[in-house]
This record gives C-alpha cells, sequence and structure tokens, in this order.
C-alpha cells in the first residue's frame, strides 16, 4: 500500500497563451497520510516545498512524520522544537521520556538527559552542516552542544547559540560566575563584561567578524572584531555589518542625545533616532538614517541632512545603491520622497514603505486613501481596496502583483488587473526568470493551483498552512497541498508549445504509470 502510495500521478492541461502558460504538467507525490495521528501538534515543511514534517498523536504516544516516515514512539515531543535548515534537508526535535529531555538529530539521539534546553530547539548553520544548541542537566551548569559535542560548563549560557552565514563559527554569551559575562567564539572565551546585552551578537556577512553590545560599570560598549569602543549611556542599535562586511555602524547615546557611529567615528548628535532606519546601500558605498532635530524629522544621507519633515521613516536603497527612498510628512500627510523629490501626499503611507524593483527602475508602496488602501506603482494610483498584501515585483522587474481584500474575498493582481475572487489564497511567487507567477487559492470547499493566472482542473482540500510555492527551475514550481487527509508535494511544470492557439483548450488529458 506504501510503495502504490508514491507512485507519481501525471496530469497533462492545455491551456491558454496567458502570460506564456501552455502545457502544465502535475506531478503528484503523497508525503505523509494525517489519518492515523489525531492530532497534529506542530507542523514544519521546507523552503522549496518538498520536504515536510509533522507532530502527530497515536493513543497515548507522539511520532515526527518526516516525508511519510514515522519516528519512534515519544512519550512526549515538544511542538515548537521541530527544527530544520531552509530546505528540511534535515530534522531535529527534543524528546521527553520520563522527566529527562532528549536531543534527536536526523533520527538518532545526540545528546540526551537534560534537564532543559535552551529556547527549546536546535539551531543549525545555513549550510545545513552544522548545529548546535544549549542545554543544561539537573545537577550542573550550562553548556553548549555543537554537532553532538560539549563545550565547558558555565553558571548559564545564551539561549540560542548563533552560527556565522558561512557555517564555519559558532558564538554564544555566557555567564562564567553569578556576575560576569562573556561571548564565547568557537570555543574561545573574549573579555569578560557585567553583562552581554540579549541576541546583540551579529556576525558580518561572510561570516569572518563578530560584534555585540557588553555594559561594564553601568556604561554600553560596542565590542567589534573583540576591541571595544569608547563607552555610552545608551547603545540604541546593535551594532550592524555593511553587505560587504567591511564597514560596521550603529547608533550610540549620551546626555541625552544620539548620533551614529560609522566606521568608528561619531557624528553629529541630535534629539532622537528614528528606531530601526540606519542602514547600509547593497554596495556599501552609502549610509543612511532618520532622526529628529528640534521639532523636525529628517534623513541623512552620507553624513548630509535632507528635507526636513515632521515625521517619518521606513528608509530603502535601491538594489543598485543609485537610489534612495522614504517616508516623510506633514501634518497628516504621508508621502514618499524618492531621490530627493516629493511624491504625491496621502492619508498614510503603510509598511513596509516604498519598495524598489529588483532592477532599480520601478517603485510602489501601499498607501491609504480615506478607509481605502490603494497601491501606487511608478506614480500611477491602483484601484482601491479593503486591504492589500504581498506587494512584490517579479525579479526582472517588469511586474507587480498583490493580494487584494475587497468585500470579504481576496484577488491576485497582476499589473493592475485582479483575478477572479477567490475565498483565500497563498502570496504570489514569480519564476526567477519573472516569465510565470504562481498561487493556491481556495474557491468555497476546493482548493487549486494556479498558474499565469489559469487555474489548473486538479482540486485539493487545500495547502498546508503557512507554506506558499516554490520555484525549483523558472519552469517548475513546487507546492505542498492537501488532500483529505494525505500531504502532498506538487510539482507544476509549465511546457510552453512552439506555438500557441489563444482561443482553444482542448480537453485535459490524465494518465497514471
Amino acid at each position: 500500500m506504501y510503495a502504490r502510495a508514491l507512485l507519481l500521478l501525471a496530469t497533462i492541461i492545455f491551456c491558454g497563451p496567458a502570460w506564456g502558460a501552455g502545457k502544465i504538467v502535475i506531478e503528484e507525490k503523497p508525503l505523509a497520510d494525517t489519518a492515523p495521528y489525531d492530532p497534529l501538534k506542530a507542523i514544519s515543511f521546507g523552503r522549496d516545498s518538498r520536504h515536510l514534517a509533522f507532530l502527530g498523536v497515536k493513543g497515548d504516544k507522539q511520532y515526527v512524520v518526516r516525508d511519510g516516515v514515522p519516528s519512534p514512539a515519544y512519550d512526549w515531543v515538544l511542538p515548537d522544537s521541530l527544527a530544520g535548515p531552509a530546505d528540511l534537508s534535515r530534522l531535529a526535535f527534543i524528546a521527553q521520556n520520563g522527566d529527562e529531555l532528549s536531543m534527536v538529530v536526523d533520527g538518532a539521539v545526540v545528546g540526551k538527559g537534560y534537564f532543559s534546553v535552551g529556547g527549546d530547539r536546535i539551531s543549525f548553520s545555513e549550510d545545513g552542516k552544522h548545529f548546535a544548541y544549549a542545554a543544561r542537566r539537573r545537577d550542573g551548569g550550562a553548556f553548549v552542544v555543537r554537532d553532538a559535542t560539549e563545550s565547558k560548563t558555565y553558571a548559564a549560557a545564551g539561549m540560542t547559540p548563533l552560527f556565522s552565514p558561512d557555517g564555519n563559527h559558532l558564538a554564544f554569551a555566557a555567564s562564567t560566575d553569578a556576575r560576569k559575562m562573556c561571548v564565547v567564539l568557537d570555543g574561545k572565551e573574549q573579555k569578560t563584561y557585567d553583562l552581554i546585552v540579549p541576541n546583540s551578537l551579529v556576525f558580518s556577512p561572510d561570516g569572518q567578524r563578530l560584534a555585540y553590545t557588553a555594559v561594564q560599570d553601568r556604561k554600553f560598549i560596542a565590542v567589534i572584531d573583540a576591541r571595544e569602543s569608547k563607552p555610552y549611556d545608551v547603545l540604541r542599535l546593535t551594532p550592524i555589518f555593511s553587505p560587504d562586511s567591511k564597514r560596521v555602524a550603529y547608533v550610540a547615546g549620551l546626555a541625552s542625545q544620539f548620533f551614529a557611529v560609522i566606521d568608528g567615528q561619531d557624528g553629529p548628535k541630535y534629539d532622537q533616532y528614528t528606531e530601526g532606519s540606519l542602514t547600509f546601500s547593497p554596495d556599501s558605498k552609502h549610509v543612511a538614517y532618520g532622526v529628529h532635530g528640534g521639532k523636525q524629522w529628517f534623513v541623512t544621507l552620507d553624513g548630509k541632512v535632507q528635507e526636513p519633515f515632521d515625521g517619518g521613516g521606513s528608509i530603502h536603497f535601491s538594489p543598485d545603491s543609485s537610489r534612495l527612498a522614504y517616508v516623510a510628512g506633514f501634518g497628516p500627510e504621508r508621502l514618499v520622497v524618492l531621490d530627493g523629490k516629493r511624491q504625491k501626499s496621502f492619508d498614510d503611507v503603510l509598511w513596509p514603505g516604498p519598495i524598489f524593483s529588483p532592477d532599480s527602475r520601478r517603485l510602489a508602496y501601499l498607501t491609504l486613501q480615506g478607509r481605502q488602501t490603494v497601491v501606487v506603482a511608478d506614480d500611477i494610483n491602483g484601484a482601491p481596496y479593503t486591504s492589500v498584501a504581498d506587494l512584490t515585483f517579479s525579479p526582472d522587474g517588469k511586474h507587480l502583483a498583490y493580494r487584494a481584500l475587497s468585500d470579504k474575498r481576496v484577488a491576485m493582481v497582476v499589473d493592475g488587473k485582479p483575478s477572479q475572487p477567490y475565498d483565500d489564497m497563498t502570496p504570489p511567487v514569480f519564476s526567477p526568470d519573472g516569465r510565470h507567477y504562481v498561487f493556491s487559492a481556495i474557491k468555497g470547499r476546493s482548493a487549486m493551483i494556479v498558474v499565469d493566472g489559469v487555474e489548473t482542473d486538479k482540486t485539493y482540500t487545500g495547502w498546508v498552512a503557512g507554506s506558499r510555492p516554490a520555484f525549483a527551475t523558472p519552469d517548475a514550481a513546487d507546492f505542498l497541498m492537501v488532500e483529505d487527509k494525505q500531504l502532498v508535494s506538487v510539482r507544476v511544470t509549465i511546457a510552453n508549445p512552439p506555438t500557441a492557439d489563444a482561443t482553444s483548450q482542448p480537453p485535459r488529458v490524465r494518465s497514471t504509470p
């Protein structure tokens, strides 16, 4: 029965050439049968929508099922502990038998006899090659385990060890005794301080540098590559690295005045800093942030003060680093400032603010006009809707899509044209070359896959909650769908014929191996 369930079903659907959609081939691979488990307590899935795992209950035992293969029975599995790298090529969780916790990685127990595990979770490096967690035994101190090897024991250890982006380094904060803390990098203790600010550790994008915020004698210190800044009354921003990893910046305060420290140099002092606004350009050559001086708000770009406003925020560089856009306003009105020029004003400009297309040529953002949400793209107002979400440019910058809610139903709007209304849908996903877009939608009691605006005529019960389609190639996308009690991996391949008839839609041909 199980072997039979893994057979692939192929569905061929001939569509009109809208958005280049021609022959569409659907391949289905059942990943798991949820019928034996009641209830499901947690589910996790890969970003590529090809793998998933869930925690199910059968009788008085619990099982973790990954791609249809169940684990041994456990008394209890911590529901929030299911974890893995982005593609879920590996899986880890925390199981409890009796009053002790065990760490299970790739189906094998790698550590047991724990009283607690930091954050109830295992961390993986981005490449999935390494894992780490903080743990404590009932009769001892805390330690960090990296790839099944324990560190020395500390009075306490940071809840979540941090891997560098390249996966080669691991850092965590630890208490050396009841009064001192230090950062441990690759097993080596750095200088001790009164406090290491929680969640302040950050690696540079290339993984070669480490920064964090420490407190000593009630003063804040930025520690960058084990070198200390001067002490400040406050640090409003954990040090951040530029995309090329060569530059670093943070926001500090002295005597109620705030200033950016960029590459070790103090900037001008202001009354208030706009939280989270400091940003480097993608090429690392420019830096911008928002501040208040007196009753005015303004952006500083490479140290140069821009036009003052009453308030603002949401500062963004274009992908090619040549353009800058941000939200600003006078009184009750809000507008976008693009390359130093004011755009049209609205009742509000909504989160996330202005969004550049990947080619840096286009700009779009959400505005509030009365009680309606309007998308402004290339300075042109779209149709009004109750709300709008998931504003997305195609990778080539030629197309713009978003979900729009109106009259309690939602439509996918692509290049200003709405689809038919649905009861629900996933966010839009474009192919890497921008030639296709896909989403899943629900109409009544049926869920379907929509390719380039055309519904495939195979329907499902729904899709795995929280998942979204992912393109494996420019012409093939993967979905995690639900068919009754089956969780199914669905690959949709778009095969454009040499010639396309815009009007004919021959009947579907269905085949099974």
